[in-house]
């Protein structure tokens, strides 16, 4: 079992583990959108639960996979953006087009 930042402990094949500190600030995104990642507590032993439990990396086919159950392979007005996403630090330099 893995702690997520949510403070769930869950199987290591449905969490993901951050590559780095500055993804950090992506979390809230990604667990409204039902991501689960692996808690920030654990950073400094990120290569041990890598190795032994097999925990994988948050990346591209997650975040495609995410983006896909969402409905946003497609031109999307802000106003129907997920809340994570309007809510995101990077959203307030996006205009609507």
């Amino acid at each position: 079992m893995v702690l997520t930042t949510e403070d769930e402990w869950i199987l290591p094949s449905q969490a993901h583990l951050l590559q780095s500190e500055e993804e950090s600030e992506a979390v809230p995104m990604l667990q409204s959108w039902g991501i689960k990642i692996v808690s920030e507590d654990l950073r400094p032993y990120q290569n041990l639960p890598r190795s032994a439990a097999d925990v994988p990396f948050f990346g591209i086919e997650t975040l495609c996979g995410a983006l896909l159950e969402h409905g946003l392979n497609q031109r999307t007005p802000l106003r129907e953006l997920p809340a994570g996403l309007v809510e995101a630090p990077s959203a307030s330099c996006c205009g609507e087009r």
